[in-house]
Order: structure tokens, then C-alpha cells, then sequence
């Protein structure tokens, strides 16, 4: 059953991710900064409070990152930069925190999961014939601002594919499960589609973190591994293979020159600026004015990495958080898999489904070594599904019983 919260969520994440704001001008006005995130928090602040989700560790690590990235404000270089940053890290902040209680129910994370993996399936579909070398950093037709060329597509698209495996691999209805294996080949389609190298990198990693920590008969994991690859093999466009070669010669291609001279510039930043650094969104304006040098790219670029980004904007201190939220995550989902397999009996959710976060958590942080999104809603999905997971894991510990516990009087 979709609860009014659950409904509220999705319609905030469907209005994100399809960019609806684009075409319906009345959408951008309930967007993430907006009334429809607002309503919901305020709602769910009043109905349940916010003590379960502030009792998590990684949830004030990341309240603290987005106040600071709130008061560089009053002490960036361009104080005016931080104002959006901060608008849309608190909006998907309060999406965080409202996803947690819409997604607390065994039935409504896997809604969650067919939404995403839908959504997705269906931005590759409608943007198929834009696949190629001159689309590949061009914008893309309905989908969110984050995702308008192919490396942020890319990116979103190979963090999803977690859900969509899952899906694949723990339907029961055969039907269903066809559509999950169909809806996993669009999707493979996409990224690949996408020539984006950061999303291929992204994409081995994850699939390797599914083979060693996910499947249990590693025999039937391997033909799932080499699957996807002669999946890639087969649907790769031209000139793909070609790109993916500038990999092992990086020193050679402008892009990569250009990103490794970025992040040289970045940790300057952070040597100069170690506890605050530049303030938020005033890396392009640092680098213009005072990091430039000799031979480098045109006066306004890009860090190409959201590490890098949080280094040189926040300094020393806002990595750390940064990392330590991401590391939290992760650990979580490590132990909430662990306390379902210790209590299997009448289990509220697979105890693999928090791995196949972790899964798609791997592909978010390796393809965004590569990307700038701080600001991309991806993270904070995750960690609403992982904080909810943890929640129910939780409340199914309570309900056993001593006996089956092995606990005695």
C-alpha cells in the first residue's frame, strides 16, 4: 500500500529526476527547495519527531557539512555561491529525512526500488537516439538538471543498476522478473550509451563488490559478472571501446589532463584555505583569480571530482565529514545485512537487499572521483533507503524472542 508520505516522496523524486520543472513551470515551484519537501518534513516532524533519524551518527555528520556549506555565505570568496548549494543540499536533506519514514515498510522500499529502476529505464528509452559522440555531452530530454550530459547520466544511471539487479535476482513472479532483467538491460544500455568512462570504472567496481560480498555461490556470480560484460560487449555504440582505451593513456587526452590539473589546483586551495577553504561554489572563481597558471585550461573550470570539490570549497574539515558520511553508510548496511542473517526467522527484508546498497553506493563513489554532484540527490536516496532498512532490521531484533535468540533465563 502507498502511504500519503510514500506517495509525497516519490512525487518529489519523480519531479527531480524527469526534470518536470522544465516543462510544467508549476512543478518548479513544489521542487526540492521548495513547498513539496517543506510539507512533508513538517509533517513528519510533528507526526513522529525527528529523534530516530537525528539518532543516527551519519545523519549529524551530515547536518554539520550542509551548516557549513550554509556559512560559507558569510566567509567564501563569492558568498553569494553558497546560496544554492546550501538550498539544495537542505532540500535533499529534508528528503532524506522524510524518505526514512516513507520507505520503514518491507512493501515500500521495493516500490521505491521499481520506481527508481522505471524512471531510469524510461529517461534512457525517451533519450535512445541521443547516444552518440556529439549527444554525449550535450543535454538530454527529460531528465533533472543533474543529469544533463552523459557523465552525470552515466552516473546516475550505473548507481541505480544495483537496484535494478536486485530487482532481477530476488523477483519471484516470473513475469516480474522478466520485466526486472528488461528494465536492467535499458539501463546497461544507457551507460554504456553514455561513453562515460567514470560510469564504466563505476560499473567493474560494483560488479566486482557483487561478486566477492554479494553472491553466495560465487560459480553463479561469475556468470552473472561475465553476463553484464557480454551484455556491455554487445551493446556498446561505436567509438565506445575507443574511449574506453584513453584510459590507460590519460597523459595523452585533454579531459583528463585538464581534471588532474583541477584537483592539483583544489588541494593548493585546501593547503591555503585547510579548516573552511574557498566556500561553497567559489572553487571556479579561486582557480580564475588567484590558482591559475601557466598553460592551464581557459580562466573558469571545473574540479571533475566531488571529492576534490569538497577539499577545495570546504577545506580539510569538510572531506573528513563528507567521507565519514559516505563510510557510515556504508557500515550500516554492513550491519543491518549482518543482524537479518542472525535472525532469519520471518525476516522484514533480504538480508541482501542493504549489500545491494552498498553495491550501488560503490558505483556512487567511484564514478564521482570523476563528477562534481555534491549537490546530486543519488547520496541522500541511499542513505534514506539505508536508515530505514536499519529501522526495520532493528524493530525485527526486538521481536525475538529469548528463546530464539539463544538467550536464557
Amino acid at each position: 500500500m502507498i502511504t500519503p508520505v510514500l506517495f509525497g516522496f516519490l512525487t518529489l523524486v519523480a519531479i527531480e529526476y524527469l526534470g518536470l520543472g522544465y516543462q510544467f513551470p508549476i512543478l518548479q515551484k513544489l521542487s526540492i527547495t521548495t513547498i513539496i519537501p517543506m510539507v512533508l518534513f513538517i509533517y513528519i516532524s510533528v507526526k513522529h519527531g525527528l529523534s530516530e533519524v537525528f539518532g543516527n551518527t551519519q545523519v549529524k555528520v551530515l547536518a554539520v557539512f550542509i551548516l557549513m556549506t550554509g556559512s560559507a555565505m558569510l566567509y567564501g570568496l563569492i558568498a553569494s555561491y553558497a546560496i544554492e548549494p546550501f538550498k539544495a543540499q537542505l532540500g535533499y536533506f529534508m528528503m532524506l529525512c522524510v524518505g526514512v519514514y516513507a520507505l520503514r515498510k518491507p512493501d515500500a522500499i521495493r516500490v521505491f526500488f521499481w520506481f527508481m529502476v522505471a524512471i531510469h529505464a524510461f529517461m534512457v528509452v525517451v533519450n535512445i537516439d541521443k547516444f552518440d559522440e556529439v549527444a554525449r555531452a550535450g543535454r538530454f530530454q527529460n531528465v533533472g538538471y543533474f543529469l544533463g550530459d552523459g557523465n552525470d547520466f552515466g552516473w546516475s544511471l550505473v548507481t541505480m543498476f544495483a537496484f535494478s539487479l536486485y530487482l532481477a535476482a530476488t523477483t519471484k513472479s516470473i513475469w516480474f522478473r522478466a520485466l526486472a532483467f528488461g528494465l536492467t538491460l535499458i539501463i546497461l544500455v544507457g551507460i554504456v550509451g553514455t561513453k562515460s568512462r567514470g560510469a564504466t570504472l563505476a560499473l567493474m567496481a560494483s560488479m566486482l563488490y557483487f561478486l566477492l560480498f554479494i553472491s553466495k555461490r560465487k560459480l553463479l556470480g561469475l556468470v552473472v559478472v561475465s553476463t553484464v560484460a557480454l551484455g556491455v560487449w554487445l551493446v556498446a555504440p561505436s567509438g565506445y571501446f575507443e574511449r574506453m582505451e584513453t584510459l590507460s593513456t590519460y597523459e595523452e587526452d585533454t579531459s583528463a589532463t585538464n581534471r588532474i590539473r583541477a584537483w592539483g589546483h583544489a588541494y593548493e586551495m585546501a593547503i591555503d584555505h585547510p579548516f573552511l577553504g574557498v566556500g561553497a561554489g567559489s572553487f571556479n572563481s579561486a582557480y580564475g583569480r588567484f590558482y591559475r597558471g601557466e598553460g592551464d585550461p581557459a580562466r573558469w573550470i571545473s574540479t571533475h571530482s566531488m571529492y576534490f570539490k569538497v577539499l577545495a570549497e570546504s577545506g580539510f574539515t569538510g572531506i573528513i565529514l563528507f567521507l565519514s558520511f559516505m563510510y557510515l553508510i556504508f557500515a550500516d548496511n554492513r550491519r543491518t545485512a549482518k543482524r537479518l542473517r542472525e535472525n532469519p526467522d520471518n525476516p522484514v527484508i533480504p538480508d541482501v537487499l542493504p549489500l545491494y546498497l552498498n553495491m550501488g553506493l560503490i558505483a556512487f563513489v567511484v564514478a564521482g572521483t570523476f563528477l562534481g554532484g555534491v549537490e546530486y540527490p543519488h547520496i541522500f536516496l541511499i542513505a534514506a533507503a539505508t536508515l530505514a532498512m536499519k529501522s526495520l532490521a532493528n524493530e525485527q531484533s526486538t521481536k525475538v524472542s529469548p528463546e530464539q535468540s539463544g538467550v536464557s533465563g
